[in-house]
C-alpha cells in the first residue's frame, strides 16, 4: 500500500493557521502542500483507522505488512514551512 503512493493528513487547526498565514503574507504565491502527518507504515495506518472509527477497531483488517520496509516518499511542504516560520496563531 505504501510503496504505490503517498498518503498524508493534516490537523484542522494546522490547516486553519496555514490558510490565514498564506492569506496575510503578501509574499505568498503559487500552490502550497499542506500536511503534517505522513502515513507510510502499517502502524501509522492502524492508528489513523482507530482515530477515524474508534468503535470499529475489532473489525479492522489484519495485514502482513508488519516488519516490511517502506519507501521514503518524495513529498515536501518546505515552501509552506518557510512561510510559517514567523507566523503566530
Amino acid at each position: 500500500m505504501y510503496e504505490d503512493g503517498v498518503f498524508v493528513t493534516v490537523d484542522l487547526g494546522f490547516l486553519v493557521d496555514t490558510h490565514i498565514c498564506v492569506y496575510e503574507d503578501v509574499s505568498s504565491y503559487g500552490r502550497y502542500l499542506c500536511f503534517n502527518h505522513i502515513i507510510n507504515t502499517q502502524d501509522d495506518a492502524v492508528q489513523l483507522a482507530h482515530k477515524l472509527t474508534p468503535t470499529a477497531s475489532s473489525s479492522l483488517p489484519q495485514s502482513d505488512d508488519y516488519g516490511k520496509s517502506y519507501i521514503e516518499q518524495k513529498i515536501s511542504n518546505k515552501k509552506l514551512n518557510k512561510l510559517m516560520v514567523d507566523f503566530e496563531a
